[in-house]
């Protein structure tokens, strides 16, 4: 939902719609929609793009619209009903599992456990949309539970009950930080092509081709120096780039696998290399920007030289 190549669409509706003193009344409801609705869920997702806020965008998403009329609202709630994926109890009960509050997260564990009880064993479930319910005050609501066919989480499958009931007591579950969109994965593929022989070198050759050595240099990997305190650095591992830079590693150690090479990924290594690569961003833009005046100088030399005008 809220793909980021629909931005172009949004801002030339937009475009339009400023050119005219009176705009027409449906330019009006495409303007409000794109200004309350689309561009604060396409900003919401950009800056949690975890797939356990799927839930959360999708609820974001439904009250944002309710200021429409009728008309249009159901023209958003078709839509919504076909393709709101982030409203199946699986996914649902992903985010529960998360959740900061403590009775969230236990309610969502107890539905697993009783899903897993009524379905023991592998068999191919159906991964359809749910009836979602519009009314709901929040995500967890989004469905009728005591109508719709609960099955537990995949990704929660290597947990145990017991586990899940004392990880639950004790705060949110950690999960894989698995982006709610498929923007980040076609990217993720793209970059895994610039792997290499080994984690380390992988890391470098993707960063060197995600981000500039002007953006680099505003990050560290934790946000902290090296004493532990807070600095005046970004964390990187809060950004979108990073879990992009993670799943294109993690393809090109599952290649290199296959190929019967040594190569096994592992979150420390990865951490570590990244980290190393951020802290020589800014040894590296010194070297880049004298390497620039060099080349600039030796242009002008050229220059001087060929039109016989003289330069300091």
């Amino acid at each position: 939902m809220d793909q980021a190549r629909w931005v172009t669409t949004a801002s030339r509706v937009l475009r339009v719609y400023a050119a005219y003193s009176r705009p027409p009344a449906v330019l009006s409801h495409l303007a409000q929609f794109i200004v309350k609705v689309y561009a604060l869920c396409w900003f919401t997702i950009k800056k949690k793009p975890q797939a356990t806020q799927g839930p959360h965008h999708l609820h974001l998403m439904i009250a944002a619209s309710r200021f429409l009329p009728k008309k249009w609202r159901d023209v958003v709630h078709e839509s919504i009903s076909i393709n709101g994926f982030f409203a199946h109890p699986e996914n649902l009960l992903l985010a529960m599992v998360t959740d900061a509050r403590k009775d969230v997260r236990e309610l969502a564990v107890e539905r697993i456990v009783e899903a897993r009880q009524r379905s023991p064993g592998r068999r191919i479930r159906s991964f359809v949309v749910p009836r979602i319910n519009f009314d709901a005050q929040e995500y967890s609501q989004l469905v009728f539970w005591d109508s719709v066919t609960v099955t537990p989480p995949p990704l929660l499958s290597a947990h145990s009950d017991d586990d899940l009931r004392a990880a639950a007591a004790a705060g949110p579950l950690e999960v894989p930080p698995l982006p709610c969109h498929t923007q980040g994965s076609r990217e993720a593929r793209f970059l895994s092509e610039f792997g290499a022989g080994s984690v380390k070198q992988t890391v470098f050759n993707i960063l060197a081709k995600l981000l500039s050595n002007e953006v680099r240099i505003r990050y560290n990997l934790k946000g902290n120096n090296r004493n532990g305190v807070p600095s005046i650095k970004l964390r990187f591992k809060d950004t979108v780039p990073y879990l992009v830079l993670r799943a294109a590693v993690k393809m090109q150690c599952d290649h290199l696998k296959k190929q019967d090479k040594s190569v096994s990924f592992k979150i420390e290594t990865f951490d570590k290399a990244v980290s190393d690569w951020l802290k020589d961003c800014k040894k590296r833009l010194t070297n880049h920007q004298i390497k620039e005046k060099r080349d600039e100088k030796r242009a002008r030399k050229t220059l001087a030289e060929e039109t016989g005008d003289n330069i300091d």
